[in-house]
């Protein structure tokens, strides 16, 4: 196998993957424990935290693209 046109995309990807799982999972317990203290809008933090971690894991393309035109939105 030759490395001459090795890019990192694959290792980049699957990174990104395990990190991603793991914040969501990390995001997940919080909810969890947030619900047993009754505190409703760390919950609703949480989930959109979780939300915005999954749009950047799952479907980075978009990420980006939304990052641009909300970037561009506010610099005119």
């Amino acid at each position: 196998m030759s490395l001459g046109n090795y890019t990192g995309e694959g290792i980049k990807d699957w990174i990104l993957a395990i990190m991603g799982n793991a914040l969501i999972a990390i995001l997940a317990v919080g909810i969890v424990i947030y619900i047993a203290r009754s505190e409703v809008g760390k919950v609703i933090g949480l989930i959109a935290g979780a939300a915005l971690a999954a749009l950047f894991v799952y479907f980075p393309d978009t990420g980006v693209n939304l990052l641009k035109t909300i970037s561009g939105a506010f610099a005119g």
